[in-house]
């Protein structure tokens, strides 16, 4: 502006880093020297690091990396004190003995984690922090328990129920035990009345000479089987031919 040494520019918008070029010229068109300025267009700051550290003391020494660029600067957070650092060659050292905070107090107590920010301000006003957290672990944090590798049980087995009672097919209260039998005798057994056991033999059926039978042979009797014939006789031991001629009927 006429009679000012200031200048601005405004409503113009920066994609990239490059040179600013100036000029005065007057009513008559004479044109003044012409001034430059480079610019470098900076949108976002260095990001920087901090390193890990476990240690047994409350004033450790904390590091990291960052190399800033013209004009950026670098402070370091941790337990309620922050301090301006200057890194040497892309790193950062912080002696939290020595170092005096620009603002807050420092407070570290044993058997803590802390987090450490590492800030980075540009001549922009942008701003980057590092990524990590809970860098500083001063003592020793108990560790939490792994999960139980306990297998599962498998499942109960089904409970077993006793069969009820087989109801009295005689009329006399509990069916009768059948005595141990011959090999004369038939493999399923009719009940009689009253009270009593017969074989299955028909009319026309006899028996064979008694000299001729086998030992007594073990049986099973007095409940039904699986497709629900009652009191069932199953012998071990195979039976003689049976002639069928005068109508004999085994009973007991």
């Amino acid at each position: 502006m006429v009679g000012t040494s200031a200048w601005s520019l405004a409503g113009q918008t920066l994609t990239a880093s490059d040179t600013l070029l100036v000029k005065v010229s007057d009513a008559a068109g004479n044109d003044g020297a012409v001034s430059s300025q480079a610019y470098v267009y900076d949108t976002v700051a260095t990001v920087p690091t901090v390193d890990t550290l476990q240690t047994g003391s409350l004033t450790p020494t904390l590091t990291g990396h960052a190399t800033l660029a013209a004009g950026e600067t670098l402070t370091v957070t941790v337990g309620g004190a922050t301090y301006d650092v200057v890194p040497v060659a892309g790193s950062w050292s912080l002696d939290l003995a020595t170092a005096v905070p620009a603002s807050g107090a420092l407070g570290l107590v044993l058997n803590s984690r802390y987090q450490v920010t590492a800030t980075v301000t540009d001549l922009a006003g942008n701003v980057a922090s590092d990524a990590s957290a809970n860098e500083l672990t001063v003592g020793t944090i108990a560790q939490a328990l792994p999960p139980s590798t306990t297998p599962e049980l498998p499942p109960p087995l089904p409970t077993q129920t006793q069969l009820p009672q087989l109801p009295s097919t005689t009329g006399l209260g509990d069916t009768p035990p059948v005595p141990p039998i011959t090999a004369a005798s038939v493999l399923t057994s009719v009940p009689m009345s009253p009270g009593g056991w017969g074989s299955g033999l028909g009319q026309g059926a006899s028996l064979p000479d008694a000299a001729a039978l086998p030992d007594i042979v073990d049986v099973a009797t007095g409940r039904a089987d699986l497709i629900g014939n009652d009191r069932v006789l199953i012998s071990n031991t195979p039976l003689p031919d049976l002639s069928a001629s005068s109508g004999a009927r085994i009973s007991y």
